[in-house]
């Protein structure tokens, strides 16, 4: 991990370097602008939640169905 760290020490402060001018370098209003249109955490949460839950469910019924058919076989 430490001579993976050395060896991206030199390209990863090229890459800060040249995002850093990049940034000097646009106008002021590209830079701020609305992030409104992004979703808001707790929908990501919730819709998170209900499709874990919603698989986990699922699973739940096939391992059911599985098992009351091998019962019966």
């Amino acid at each position: 991990m430490l001579i993976g760290g050395a060896i991206a020490i030199k390209p990863a402060s090229t890459l800060i370097l040249a995002a850093s001018k990049l940034l000097t370098a646009a106008r002021p209003g590209m830079i701020e602008s609305s992030f409104d249109w992004l979703p808001q955490i707790q929908g990501l949460a919730v819709s998170g939640a209900l499709i874990q839950t919603v698989v986990f469910a699922l699973i739940l019924l096939a391992v059911g169905v599985f098992g009351a058919r091998m019962l019966t076989e």
